[in-house]
């Protein structure tokens, strides 16, 4: 159970460090020579509407709410982000792990500092 928490974590954290790095550097990134219709959120946006235009409403049912994380990476990495780290606490929480007040605040903290490093560290690879 420690091990699926830990990869679904993991994820996470990639998933959440690529949507910075798309949204943040893209121009700077290992994915700016790949399809700007997909990877570039300036442009990806447009995905989620008929003919790329807001005022045209969404392009399918969906694709500005529930089905949004499939109009672009952006969106896609920002919801895979989400629901592992989602998945995660239900796990946590289902599985009956008892913590006291005091070791919560830690293992926060020690989940923040390895996440900070690891965004860092990758942000710095998918970056140029």
């Amino acid at each position: 159970m420690i091990i699926a928490i830990i990869c679904l974590w993991v994820l996470s954290v990639v998933s959440e460090t690529i949507a910075n790095t798309l949204a943040f550097r893209f121009k700077r990134s290992v994915f700016k020579n790949l399809n700007e219709n997909w990877w570039n959120p300036s442009k990806s946006w447009r995905n989620m509407y008929k003919n790329g235009k807001r005022s045209n409403g969404p392009k399918y049912f969906g694709s500005t709410t529930i089905f949004k994380f499939t109009t672009d990476a952006w969106n896609m990495f920002e919801s895979i982000s989400t629901a592992t780290l989602s998945i995660c606490i239900v796990m946590i929480m289902s599985n009956g792990f008892k913590l006291s007040g005091f070791v919560s605040v830690l293992l926060f903290l020690v989940i923040q500092l390895v996440f900070t490093f690891s965004n860092n560290a990758l942000s710095k690879y998918l970056s140029k």
